[in-house]
């Protein structure tokens, strides 16, 4: 079953959807150069919710398996 990873409302990369074959891998690319960091948390522990952080959604198929964010650091 194929994966896809959705952002929210921005996207730190290139695009806000990759999709990812069963069993493989997909790159992101790297970080937009605009891709705002966060200062206030640390990459060990992360503290949810933070503006600058990015949204996104894993599904499978139409099944929304997580919902997440990433953390871009300077």
């Amino acid at each position: 079953m194929n994966y896809s990873v959705r952002f929210h409302k921005r996207t730190p990369f290139h695009a806000h959807e990759f999709h990812v074959p069963a069993n493989d891998g997909a790159l992101s690319g790297p970080a937009l150069a605009k891709a705002e960091a966060c200062e206030r948390c640390s990459y060990e522990s992360p503290v949810r919710g933070h503006p600058e952080h990015y949204k996104y959604e894993i599904w499978v198929g139409e099944k929304l398996m997580l919902d997440s964010e990433i953390v871009i650091k300077p």
